[in-house]
This record gives C-alpha cells, structure tokens and sequence, in this order.
C-alpha cells in the first residue's frame, strides 16, 4: 500500500482543487469521480487525467456524457486517438453517432474494449443474428460477456432446443446470456441431452461432468 504523507496529500488535494475549478466540475461530480476512482492521486494530472478528460470532451461533445463516462469508469487512461480509432469500427458497422453516445453513456468501458474484440462481437451479433446498432446499444450487457466462453456456447444450444421444438422459435439470445452458468444448465443443459454433446464441445466442459449432473437433477426431480 502507498501512503501520502501530510504535505503530499496536501499538495494532491490541492492541485486537484484547482484542476476541478478549471475544468468546471460542481463539487459532487467531483467527488464521484474520486470515490469511483480513488486512484486518481497517484496518476498525472497533465499525462493522464487531463488527456483523458479533453478526448472525452472532443469525442463525446456533450459535457454530462463525458462525467457519467468518468463517474463509471475504473480507469482514466484514454485519448483522443484510441477512442476515435474504436469509435470508426462501430461506424464501419453502420452505427450512428447517437448509438455510440448511448451505448458509451451506459457502458464506458466499452472503450477499453481491443478493436479486435470490438470486431469479431459486432462481426456475430450484427452480420450472423442481424442485429441492428439501435437494438445494441441499449443492450450493452450483450457486448461484456466472452463470445467464445459465454455467448457462442448459449447460442449454439439454444439453436438444438429450437430446432428440436425445446423451446420456442422467438426465445432470445440475450435473456439466456445474463444468467448464471449454473442457472443456465439447470434450465437449458442438463434436461436435455440432445444438447450436452454441443454445450460440452462450445463450453469445454467435459461431457461426463453434463451427464453426472443430468443424473443428479433427474434424481432430485424424482
């Protein structure tokens, strides 16, 4: 652990004091930017923080965009070039700048997303279940979770249960990505084995484990 001593934590306070003055922050903004990121002390006022704040500004142009971005997020290493590099790759998938700043607002980390991430999980939502940029940017909760551990293993047996007439034809993907793995076994997996072969393949779950726990539902079930 870092301690400051009196006269540090005086001075850091104090440049930070003047900084919120300059920048036009009110109080309480402020002190949710410090209590969300208390790590704000140890980190330069003019190569991280300031940075960070004015690409905000530029990109997002819109001043309470830019403080619900800082008040959610855990890290204040941006810039001007990496945020605008992401931004083109949702606009080369046809998003608006509407959809960005709705998306960006309630999922800021979003930037700290890889341009590759952001890709090959636009690349299966968007071009191989034709979802379009309005219905995504209000579902950002689709675009946290791992595509290859989480959403294509979900996907993919949600497919078989459907086919097979399990479930129905208009269940959505993103009702079953939020659940906990266990739920998610216990109500799509485990009663049906005519998917434990596809989940256990998708999931890297073996599939003597799917089957063992088949036997113990059915059994509490009993």
């Amino acid at each position: 652990m870092i301690w400051f001593s009196k006269q540090q934590a005086l001075s850091t306070s104090t440049k930070l004091a003047k900084f919120r003055l300059r920048q036009g922050f009110t109080v309480s903004d402020f002190a949710e930017l410090i209590r969300v990121n208390p790590s704000i002390y140890f980190m330069g006022l003019y190569s991280n923080i300031v940075p960070a704040i004015q690409a905000l500004r530029v990109i997002m142009g819109c001043e309470h965009l830019v403080i619900r971005i800082l008040a959610k997020s855990r890290r204040l290493r941006l810039s001007e070039k990496t945020i605008e590099s992401k931004r083109k790759v949702f606009r080369s998938f046809g998003w608006t700048e509407s959809d960005i700043a709705t998306l960006s607002s309630s999922f800021p980390p979003v930037f700290g997303l890889t341009e590759a991430t952001i890709k090959k999980k636009l690349d299966f939502f968007m071009n191989k279940l034709g979802y379009k940029p309005s219905f995504l940017s209000k579902r950002y909760n689709l675009l946290t979770y791992s595509l290859e551990k989480r959403i294509l293993p979900r996907h993919k047996t949600l497919i078989v249960l459907k086919e097979k007439g399990f479930i129905k034809m208009d269940y959505l993907l993103e009702s079953s990505v939020s659940m906990t793995e266990s739920r998610f076994l216990k109500k799509f997996v485990l009663p049906f084995k005519e998917v434990h072969g596809v989940y256990s393949q998708h999931a890297g779950i073996s599939l003597e484990l799917l089957t063992l726990g088949s036997s113990e539902t059915n059994s509490k079930a009993a």
